[in-house]
């Protein structure tokens, strides 16, 4: 039986940025209204060395912050909001002037509650994607890792992920919890964002005992100059 779909309806971005980073600030603003023609919000992020707490507990508040406010909102059920993370890019690739008229001409099953748009970080040496029609949203396999770095998220799976995330982020990062606690999850492949670790550093990675962050990337080293 053929499932039901739907088009992907973007309401609004929401960009979670520290105090002390001016800089990525001043930069998601410039891409969000670059790439978006939609509302953008800043979030104030949670600061792990003020607050004396992990730097991944940190972001993971955060996103917490973000679904708050997104379960609490008069958005539409099946209306999807952008959460992006201050570090991230847009790959220089990508063939439309716009993200969200990317997205809004693909369709998704009705049951969709989250789609990641980081999913594949583009490698140096990637194929390049010149047109758009080679960009579409695929069913991601039940282990498959996920990337917080951006993503749109429904009303109705922000309210899901709120009993449980209190618990689960004392010792987990918020990647980890979407991929064990959402068993269907959605990902644009290719991804047309990526964190831009050699331009902004990172203020989360330092924190991870796992190879995998920046496996990805000819240069490993972020740039902390």
């Amino acid at each position: 039986m053929k499932v039901p779909s739907k088009k992907i309806d973007i309401h609004s971005i929401r960009y979670i940025n520290l105090d002390r980073r001016p800089d990525r600030r001043e930069h998601d603003e410039a891409l969000c209204n670059q790439y978006f023609k939609i509302p953008v919000r800043r979030q104030k992020a949670f600061d792990g060395d003020s607050l004396n707490i992990s730097g991944p507990k940190a972001c993971f508040m955060s996103h917490i912050t973000i679904w708050q406010e997104i379960a609490a909102s008069s958005t539409q059920e099946n209306n999807f909001v952008i959460i992006l993370e201050d570090d991230i890019n847009v790959r220089p690739d990508l063939p439309v002037e716009r993200v969200d008229q990317l997205l809004t001409k693909m369709t998704v099953p009705s049951t969709c509650e989250i789609i990641f748009l980081s999913h594949f970080p583009p490698k140096l040496k990637s194929p390049s994607y010149q047109k758009p029609n080679e960009y579409r949203v695929e069913l991601m396999a039940r282990r498959q890792y996920c990337w917080t770095e951006s993503y749109a998220i429904t009303p109705s799976l922000a309210r899901k992920l709120l009993p449980i995330s209190a618990t689960l982020m004392q010792k987990h990062y918020v990647d980890e919890v979407l991929r064990a606690v959402v068993p269907t999850r959605y990902a644009l492949n290719p991804g047309i964002f990526f964190q831009d670790h050699a331009r902004f550093g990172t203020d989360i990675q330092r924190w991870s005992k796992s190879p995998w962050q920046y496996a990805w990337q000819e240069d490993s080293s972020p740039n902390t100059s």
